[in-house]
């Protein structure tokens, strides 16, 4: 059976809350056998300006959204509350964005407010295509963390509606969900994840949150084990690392706890992941994982396990390195088509995914953001022969593509190239001809060799923690205007 307020007691064990107004609703709710709502809390909850930032944007709402679910749970409605959300509700947000709507929808029903239309649509697959940019919906992905929160919000939804076609959807969603854990139940952290939304801890709550909330409408999952496990992750991120975990989402788990979950059975993911709707293919066992995508949104065409060694993310990158605003491919079911159709070739041990995927645009300087339209495309095949991986490319465009470098990102315990060993967080790095990259990590060792590329190869030890996807290493290999055609080659050494 799963602890009520797994969230509720980490958070008390001294998560330092991210602003003064949680500071406030845990003082009042988390350490208070009788909670009282104090109605200054309303005046703090202000609505700050976007400047360009759909992120800012829903912060406004999930700021708002605590403030409603504590009311709720202290069993206090305020006169002003309703007038909050519909002040929120006349300032810029995102109406075409189902994710969005489902949290304003989710402030009317806890403010006690009539509540606007939610009808979520999926794909035949069960993944939820999230916009996080107005107007463009070939960037419309089942991102992480939103894809975990839009479940959460719609169950939320549902249980206070008693809509039955939201409880389907929900689960739908969360058996989809399933293709993007690792075989220990835990989020892939580069799988449709973009690299200003790594944050560890908030993955492993969200995905508590959600596996938990599908586990009431059915027992016949183990959606209720894979949640525990959750747990198990979420109170290692706290053991290992001081990362913030955000208020709102321990009140939704107090406020969840009100129904019971009667079944934990034990779980076994699938080995093989298989879902063309998101061009997404992989393979997944104890000691491995390999798992492909030819849809991204400034996100990475995969992400690679063996042993204790991973590729977090890898893909195309405009330089400078140090920047992902320029890395990733962009396209979604919307462009998979004609030219840029994707095929998926698959069996037990192995997998071939082939397709032609476009480059993001490079990143402006301009405060409005934007970017400037490079035309870089790129033939992609993605094949896995059990334990081998290869990826091939051949980059296509309207002009060179000299200032873009190909990345994978590395988590490992050391890095040796040629007579070098190189370490995290420290300053040490490789520049110069590519060679055949050993990395070691607790569980063994792995190679990363490119086949045929005669250029320049450059390796950066990464801080890790919430940058970079977490990883240890940046390894990049710089293209050459000159030449179309690069692959790699990964493989535990012989």
């Amino acid at each position: 059976m799963l602890n009520a307020c797994c969230l509720q007691s980490l958070y008390c064990r001294g998560i330092q809350p991210s602003s003064p107004l949680f500071e406030q609703i845990a003082s009042q709710f988390f350490f208070q056998s009788q909670p009282i709502f104090p109605e200054d809390l309303l005046e703090e909850c202000l609505w700050e300006e976007p400047l360009f930032s759909e992120e800012k944007m829903t912060e406004n709402w999930k700021r708002l959204l605590a403030l409603n679910v504590l009311c709720d749970l202290a069993d206090v409605h305020p006169l002003k509350l309703p007038a909050k959300v519909r002040f929120f509700e006349r300032r810029p947000w995102n109406q075409s964005s189902q994710y969005v709507r489902s949290l304003v929808a989710l402030n009317h029903a806890f403010a006690r407010m009539p509540i606007p239309e939610v009808t979520p649509q999926v794909l035949a697959s069960g993944a939820a295509l999230i916009d996080i940019c107005e107007y463009t919906p070939w960037l419309s992905l089942p991102y992480t963390p939103h894809h975990f929160e839009f479940g959460i919000f719609l169950a939320v939804l549902s249980l206070l509606g008693k809509r039955q076609d939201l409880q389907d959807i929900v689960l739908r969603m969360a058996h989809w969900q399933l293709n993007t854990l690792s075989v220990e139940g835990k989020p892939l952290s580069g799988l449709f994840v973009r690299e200003k939304d790594t944050k560890t801890l908030q993955h492993q709550c969200l995905s508590y949150l959600l596996f938990r909330s599908a586990a009431l409408f059915t027992q016949e999952t183990p959606f209720a084990a894979i949640a525990e496990a959750a747990i198990r992750g979420i109170q290692q991120c706290v053991e290992e690392r001081e990362e913030r975990m955000e208020p709102l989402w321990a009140l939704l788990e107090k406020w969840l706890a009100q129904y019971q979950i009667l079944s934990c059975a034990p779980f076994q993911l699938s080995e093989q992941i298989h879902d063309s709707s998101t061009a997404l293919v992989g393979y997944r066992s104890s000691m491995q994982h390999i798992v492909c995508t030819l849809h991204g949104g400034y996100t990475g065409l995969g992400a690679l396990r063996q042993g204790g060694i991973e590729i977090v993310s890898y893909g195309p990158q405009y330089l400078p390195l140090g920047e992902c605003e320029g890395f990733g491919i962009e396209g979604n079911a919307l462009s998979d088509h004609g030219m840029r159709r994707s095929t998926i070739e698959w069996q037990r041990h192995s997998f071939v995914l082939k397709g032609c995927v476009r480059l993001v645009d490079q990143p402006s300087s301009s405060l409005s953001g934007g970017g400037k339209f490079r035309g870089i495309w790129l033939d992609v095949v993605q094949e896995f022969k059990k334990p081998h991986f290869y990826l091939k490319t051949t980059f296509l465009g309207l002009d060179g593509w000299e200032s873009v470098a190909f990345s994978f990102f590395v988590k490992a315990v050391c890095c040796k190239v040629g007579s070098q060993v190189l370490y995290p967080r420290t300053f040490e790095r490789y520049e110069g001809e590519a060679q055949l990259l050993l990395l070691e990590g607790e569980g063994g060792q792995l190679e990363l060799c490119s086949l045929g590329f005669m250029g320049r190869m450059q390796i950066i030890p990464l801080v890790g923690d919430n940058h970079f996807w977490g990883a240890d290493f940046l390894v990049a290999y710089f293209m050459m205007p000159e030449e179309r055609h690069y692959q790699w080659h990964i493989s535990a050494p012989i």
